[in-house]
């Protein structure tokens, strides 16, 4: 296999994938997404995640949101950062493709830099500091060849750089006999996503919100257990109307009345996995 891991990986990555010991210890070790950079990837527990439309999600959020001034997404739970940076290269190429548009049938003066600035960067949390420290700021990503596929060369040119750096954290997805290729991200997608460690069952409620607000918690509401409800109320408590809440297939699978209990506290699914508040709390 074509990759090169830092050694000092091994044991972390041993402990966070051994079922018996990460279920009870959920508060220890990083639950995170199960999304490849290019999009839906391969989980070593789960199928494949083709449960969400990324770069429909990027052209909603701007369409949504067109007349606010600052539109504020967090990642929480964000793994080893490949969610929040397939968010952000998402957004990045449909905030282009908008600009373009604007331009040449209005000439709009708004800079490039601006809407970026509207949108970007993301803020992704992680309760396991090992996984912020070592693997996402450290700014490299794994790569299968689906992976490269989806993300097309046009954007592995602009967002990726081969590098023979080792990963610290290797990716947990991809079919058996792939071969892994490492990659530096450019400063453009480093500078969209701003990591740090934080509890996500507390952050939750320190969320100003305006009706700009998008709050992605994708397939990581099963392993809290009965908790899994505070983090729900949390969410309908902060968020205002016109916000959006993002979770994953794992979740609805898991947790069967979870698209209910959603419904209850004033949400409506207006595309899969993705959730509109429709009522202030």
């Amino acid at each position: 296999m074509n990759v090169n891991f830092n050694p000092a990986f091994k044991a972390q990555y041993k402990y966070s994938t051994n079922k018996q010991l990460a279920q009870p210890k959920f508060d220890t070790v990083s639950f995170g997404s199960t999304t490849r950079i290019g999009g839906p990837g391969r989980q070593n527990t789960t199928a494949v995640r083709d449960d969400l439309d990324w770069g429909g999600l990027a052209e909603r959020i701007i369409n949504d949101y067109k007349n606010k001034s600052r539109v504020n997404i967090f990642s929480f739970a964000c793994s080893d950062g490949t969610e929040p940076y397939a968010v952000a290269i998402n957004l990045l190429k449909k905030i282009e493709e908008e600009q373009h548009k604007l331009y040449i049938v209005f000439k709009n003066k708004q800079t490039m830099q601006q809407q970026k600035e509207k949108f970007l960067p993301i803020y992704a949390s992680d309760i396991d500091p090992f996984m912020i420290e070592n693997c996402c700021e450290s700014g490299l990503l794994g790569l299968y060849p689906k992976d490269v596929e989806k993300l097309g060369q046009k954007n592995l040119d602009r967002f990726l750089t081969k590098t023979d750096k080792a990963l610290t954290c290797p990716p947990q997805w991809g079919e058996k006999g792939d071969e892994i290729r490492n990659y530096q991200i450019s400063d453009e997608l480093k500078e969209a996503v701003k990591f740090r460690v934080g509890d996500m069952l507390k952050d939750i409620r320190t969320i100003k919100d305006e009706g700009n607000s998008v709050v992605m918690c994708r397939n990581v509401l099963p392993h809290l257990g009965f908790m899994y409800h505070e983090v729900v109320t949390s969410v309908s408590r902060a968020l205002k109307k016109g916000s959006l809440f993002v979770i994953g297939d794992y979740d609805t699978k898991e947790i069967p009345g979870l698209k209910n209990t959603l419904e209850i506290y004033d949400f409506k699914e207006i595309q899969r996995n993705v959730f509109r508040k429709i009522r202030d709390f």
